[in-house]
């Protein structure tokens, strides 16, 4: 993987392995929400939105899907500061 940046669709089939390391090199870091056993971790990369789905039960990161901004909006807007110091 030698492009600096990806759009969606590449991203999106881009294995489980490579997303991850996308994310931990090149992602920021935004937020995350706990669901049932689940910590979703929230992350910026390329101009759009990746959850990544951590399974707290089995120790696992259990999938790495786009999401839409709409959802950030629902799910994430009250747990983000968009206050300037």
């Amino acid at each position: 993987m030698n492009k600096t940046a990806l759009n969606k669709e590449e991203f999106r089939v881009l294995d489980i392995h490579d997303k991850m390391h996308l994310l931990y090199t090149k992602g920021d870091f935004v937020s995350y929400r706990i669901f049932q056993n689940q910590k979703i971790k929230l992350y910026a990369i390329f101009g759009f939105f990746v959850e990544l789905w951590y399974d707290r039960k089995n120790y696992r990161i259990s999938r790495i899907s786009l999401v839409s901004r709409d959802i950030v909006e629902l799910l994430y807007l009250d747990k983000i500061s968009l206050k300037v110091s």
